[in-house]
């Protein structure tokens, strides 16, 4: 696959454990023209704080983050950063852990047209206190939601630099450039659970 640069742009992979699995939640920061390495340290320190804070509280027990992983995207030897310090987080919630595969879109959204304007993370850990029938309750999807737009600019995690969509391709084909949207909002288009068969436990390793 040809590589598309995205400059100054921070690809951060949440990596987790859920019930022995291996899953992974992939957000996109604009950190400027020229970030220096200690942009790229503060942002997986701030996303280790937003996720004990915000998320740690009403994920399953079962699931812990092991690592955030941070790429610099601005090209295709560009520098990688492993952040651990803190980890492993487990979530808090004793409630009973539903499958791995059982989860929730959360859509992200820009001012910008069509999907490749719109990103997406699948949550990971839902208990069994927040799923009725097939629903997530209203409330915990409003917790989610919440929780992510504390990632709107301006955030009290991660500053200044600029949570975003990053589209590589147009019509198919790969971009010269990377085209890098800000994140307007967070939303729930609908509170039917979702299902993510790979992340059941020994597949999609």
């Amino acid at each position: 696959m040809v590589f598309v640069p995205a400059l100054g742009v921070a690809k951060a992979e949440l990596r987790f454990l859920a019930s022995e699995q291996k899953v992974e939640n992939t957000l996109f920061f604009y950190l400027g023209t020229a970030p220096t390495d200690g942009a790229y340290t503060d942002l997986g320190a701030a996303l280790i704080s937003w996720w004990k804070t915000e998320l740690r509280g009403i994920t399953s027990n079962l699931v812990s983050l092991n690592e955030v992983f941070i790429t610099d995207l601005s090209g295709p030897t560009a520098p990688t950063w492993s952040f651990t310090d803190g980890l492993p987080s487990s979530g808090t919630s004793s409630h009973a852990g539903l499958p791995n595969n059982v989860t929730l879109a959360i859509s992200f959204r820009t001012h910008g047209r069509g999907r490749s304007s719109r990103g997406r993370n699948y949550l990971v850990g839902l208990c069994e206190d927040q799923v009725v029938g097939s629903t997530v309750t209203t409330s915990h999807a409003n917790d989610i939601v919440a929780a992510y737009n504390q990632l709107l600019s301006p955030s009290p995690y991660v500053g200044t630099a600029v949570w975003s969509v990053v589209s590589t391709q147009h019509n198919k084909a790969p971009r010269t450039n990377a085209v890098v949207l800000p994140i307007t909002n967070a939303l729930c288009v609908d509170t039917t659970v979702d299902s993510q068969r790979r992340r059941l436990p020994g597949r999609g390793r």
